[in-house]
């Protein structure tokens, strides 16, 4: 029996959690900072990866090294407008709407010329109404949740989608010419510089001269718990990457893992019901499941 699919099952409750961590990591304020550290955990582990299993081989084309640039750019974005979304909730809206990011890249692959199998577009069709259920669901969400403060986390969850559709979309132009552990290392590198750059903009042009204050008061123990969970997210969202691009590598998986990995949202979602005592009103569960149904339907055909 083949294991990818529950190497690929497993990944999406990496991330899954990674995500749901992250609003307990201390840095709901200023977003940049979790994805700097999970960036940069991501780094230091894909880099040991290469030194140990590539013969510390890391060397990547100049042209291909500002493909990968550019692409952490985007995914340093798109992490912080997730952390944003998340810590702002309800997490039952933000996560299936992150998870949306495959209708995204349909659609620009469509937009150059790439048009996908007829039953792609069933699939965008199914995701984009379960989409709709789960933004327009209010029965369940506390009072405090207001129109104005949902449509907010919607567009940053809609944006989270369309900026990682981005990045996968130029990476995948280049698939053939960059190798994966390599691919991965880069990314991360340039996403954690990148999430640098961010906050060196918040603190130089004076929005918040706190945003390199790491920890909550002066003398914080570095084993705090919020440091603890800080490591065990980062840990988790590099572990759950790594574990998709081995099951995606060859074969039969290379369609069928990614599929599998956009249930992330669904465990990111149950950890909020059970931890954070979130009501799913029936519409919002309907919606989340079309949405992962209609990604599974693109990921698969497409």
């Amino acid at each position: 029996m083949a294991l990818e699919p529950f190497l690929a099952l497993f990944s999406a409750f990496c991330v899954g959690t990674a995500d749901f961590l992250s609003r307990f990591t201390g840095e709901g304020r200023h977003p940049a900072r979790t994805a700097l550290r999970v960036m940069g955990t991501g780094a230091v582990l894909s880099g040991v990866w290469i030194f140990l299993f590539h013969q510390g081989e890391f060397y990547l084309a100049p042209r291909l090294i500002g493909v990968t640039a550019f692409a952490g750019a985007l995914n340093a974005l798109a992490s912080v407008c997730l952390y944003a979304a998340l810590r702002r909730g309800p997490v039952a809206l933000a996560s299936p709407l992150c998870a949306l990011s495959s209708v995204f890249l349909t659609a620009q692959w469509a937009v150059f010329g790439v048009y996908p199998d007829e039953t792609v577009y069933l699939g965008v069709a199914i995701a984009t109404i379960g989409a709709a259920a789960v933004g327009f669901s209010k029965k369940s969400d506390p009072a405090h949740y207001t129109a104005g403060y949902k449509m907010i986390t919607a567009l940053l969850a809609l944006t989270v989608g369309f900026l990682f559709a981005s990045r996968l979309f130029l990476l995948q132009i280049y698939a053939d010419e960059i190798d994966t552990a390599r691919g991965f290392f880069y990314l991360r590198l340039f996403s954690f510089l990148s999430c640098i750059g961010i906050l060196a903009y918040l603190y130089l042009r004076k929005i918040d001269r706190t945003v390199f204050h790491f920890f909550d008061r002066p003398g914080e123990a570095l084993f705090s718990r919020k440091i603890g969970l800080a490591f065990l997210q980062s840990t988790a969202e590099t572990v759950g990457i790594a574990l998709l691009l081995y099951c995606s590598r060859e074969g039969v998986f290379r369609v069928a893992a990614p599929a599998i990995f956009s249930a992330f949202s669904v465990f990111t979602t149950l950890w909020a019901v059970f931890l954070l005592k979130e009501k799913v009103a029936f519409i919002r569960a309907c919606g989340i499941a079309l949405t992962i149904a209609g990604v599974v339907i693109i990921q698969l055909f497409s």
